[in-house]
């Protein structure tokens, strides 16, 4: 982790509580709007890569993955228990990494992304590129479209480095 970055998470930017029950009724919007990223993320070649379902962790529909990116999220921006909930480990932030490391040594990517074993910068846009399309799917205003995935984008590089794979 790039501990630069860290210091992001404890920005105040993110949608508050009450946004998030304005804006998409609670979790269970969050959940489903994460879902809807997750459906994205699937059909993108450039995504898909990162899903070797031949484990069970990552063998498991797009709601559920869905679930543990919105939780960890909340978790960090509201102090709750939902990652742990899931029965997935204590915290989303230690339980990543592996998942990571597994994604960026995934076979189905090119051989030399499994060498140089980073997130590719269009991988980085096109994660966030999909939640900002499903942010609009689930009817959210552009105010909240904007707020999470501004908040998003400042807080990527947590996962750095990425490599340009121009």
């Amino acid at each position: 982790l790039n501990p630069n970055a860290i210091r992001g998470f404890t920005s105040r930017d993110y949608p508050t509580k009450q946004e998030l029950r304005d804006e998409l009724g609670g979790p269970d919007g969050l959940f489903c709007l994460f879902g809807c990223h997750y459906m994205r993320m699937f059909e993108d070649p450039r995504m898909n890569v990162l899903f070797d379902t031949r484990h069970d962790d990552t063998n498991v529909n797009a709601l559920e993955h869905g679930k543990r990116v919105a939780s960890a999220l909340m978790d960090r921006w509201y102090g709750t228990s939902y990652f742990r909930s899931l029965g997935r480990g204590f915290s989303a932030f230690f339980a990543v990494t592996p998942t990571h490391q597994r994604a960026k040594a995934c076979p189905m990517r090119p051989v030399k992304h499994q060498n140089h074993r980073k997130f590719t910068t269009t991988q980085r846009d096109a994660w966030i590129g999909h939640v900002m399309c499903a942010a609009e799917e689930v009817g959210s205003s552009e105010h909240f479209q904007l707020k999470l995935g501004t908040w998003l984008a400042a807080n990527v590089d947590v996962y750095a480095p990425f490599v340009n794979d121009d």
